[in-house]
């Protein structure tokens, strides 16, 4: 799905990449240095999601080792170039559900929009593709819609209260990405 993304999305990626270059004044550095980063990234995100489950720290920690070593969050290294965009969607996911968890949690749920809008920024640089952003939406949508089935978060809302909070949690990711959404959906197929 999509092409390359050349909208601002695909400059934030480039700026952060370039940002760790000059830091590091080579480019094999910069590279060895941002991988660094997404390394620690993928760690913290899934720590933080099971946090936010209240998963105990030994094992949220555990949880975030098996997480990193998952194949796909670094395929291909190291005989290949790391894809940042695949290692930052590996990052940003865990991240992206954490927010959405304590944003559906909160009783102050617009207090804890701007934290959510800049996860949704994170997760915006690895938008190359559609179809990120597509998993991203499903992942939200799965887990709102299990926990309105299963009232898993155990909070005394009304169904319409949990829709509107996924609906407004879906249209913020849409809506801080349109710049990226809309150049790709109008040339899926050319």
């Amino acid at each position: 799905l999509g092409g390359v993304n050349s909208g601002m999305n695909g400059f934030l990626l480039t700026f952060l990449k370039s940002f760790f270059l000059e830091i590091t004044g080579n480019g094999h550095n910069g590279q060895l240095f941002f991988f660094y980063f997404c390394l620690v990234t993928v760690l913290f995100s899934m720590y933080a999601l099971c946090r936010v489950f209240d998963i105990g720290k030994v094992a949220a920690a555990t949880a975030s080792v098996f997480y990193l070593s998952f194949p796909d969050t670094f395929s291909g290294f190291p005989i290949e170039p790391i894809n940042f965009e695949l290692v930052i969607f590996f990052a940003s996911t865990p991240l992206l559900l954490a927010s959405f968890v304590i944003l559906s949690r909160e009783s102050l749920f617009v207090k804890k929009i701007p934290m959510y809008v800049l996860v949704c920024l994170f997760a915006s640089l690895n938008y190359s593709s559609l179809q990120y952003l597509v998993l991203h939406l499903f992942v939200i949508s799965i887990y709102g819609l299990y926990n309105i089935v299963f009232d898993v978060e155990k909070v005394n809302l009304g169904l319409s209260k949990k829709l509107g909070r996924i609906i407004t949690s879906l249209a913020i990711i849409i809506a801080v990405n349109l710049s990226s959404i809309l150049p790709m959906a109008i040339d899926l197929d050319g």
